[in-house]
C-alpha cells in the first residue's frame, strides 16, 4: 500500500510539474512576477544613491530622510486608496497629464494589462524604497569617518570613495536587501 501511494503521488506531482512549465497560461504567472523582481532591484538602486548621497553632510539631510522614509511607515490599505485614486481614470496622475498637455499618454492604469503591473511595480518602489534607504543608511554610517578623511588626503572624489569604501563596505547589506528582494 505505502509504495503503491508514493508511485501514485510521484506520478501526480511529475504531472502538475509538466503542466506548469508546458502550460503557457500558467507559465505566464512567473513573468508577470519579473516586473516586481525588477522594480526590487530599482528600488535598491535608488535607496543606495540616496543613502550614498544623504550620508554625506548635505542641506536639508534629515528632512530628505523623512521624506525617504515616511512610504514605508504608511498603512498598507491606506497606499492602497491613494494610488486607486492616483490610478483612477479621470483621477491625479490623467489631471496631471493634463495639465502639462500630455493627454495622449493617459491609459487604463490599472485596466489596462499592458500598463496595470508597470503601475503596481512603480508603487511598489515608491513604498518600499525606505526600508533600503534606512539599511543602506545605517551601513553607510558605520563606516569609520578616518577612511574618507584618508581619501580626502589622497584626493579621491565622492565617486570614488563610493567604489573603494562605501560599495565594499555594505557589501553584506545589500545582500540583505537583495535576498529580501527576491
Amino acid at each position: 500500500g505505502l509504495l503503491a501511494s508514493l508511485g501514485i503521488g510521484l506520478i501526480i506531482g511529475l504531472g502538475n510539474y509538466i503542466e506548469v512549465f508546458t502550460n503557457p497560461r500558467i507559465f505566464s504567472v512567473f513573468g508577470v512576477s519579473l516586473y516586481y523582481f525588477a522594480a526590487s532591484f530599482m528600488q535598491m538602486a535608488i535607496a543606495l544613491y540616496f543613502a550614498t548621497i544623504l550620508s554625506f553632510s548635505t542641506r536639508f539631510s534629515n528632512l530628505f530622510r523623512g521624506i525617504l522614509f515616511f512610504p514605508y511607515l504608511i498603512n498598507g490599505v491606506a497606499i492602497g486608496f491613494v494610488f486607486l485614486y492616483l490610478f483612477q481614470p479621470g483621477g491625479t496622475l490623467d489631471s496631471l497629464l493634463s495639465f502639462f498637455n500630455l493627454e495622449s499618454l493617459q491609459r487604463q492604469w490599472l485596466g489596462d494589462p499592458t500598463v496595470a503591473n508597470f503601475s503596481l511595480a512603480g508603487t511598489s518602489v515608491w513604498r518600499y524604497t525606505g526600508l533600503n534607504f534606512v539599511l543602506f543608511l545605517g551601513a553607510i554610517q558605520s563606516i569609520p569617518k578616518e577612511l574618507y578623511e584618508a581619501a580626502d588626503i589622497d584626493g579621491a572624489n565622492r565617486w570614488q570613495q563610493f567604489w573603494s569604501i562605501i560599495f565594499p563596505g555594505i557589501r553584506r547589506i545589500i545582500g540583505l536587501s537583495f535576498i529580501l528582494a527576491i
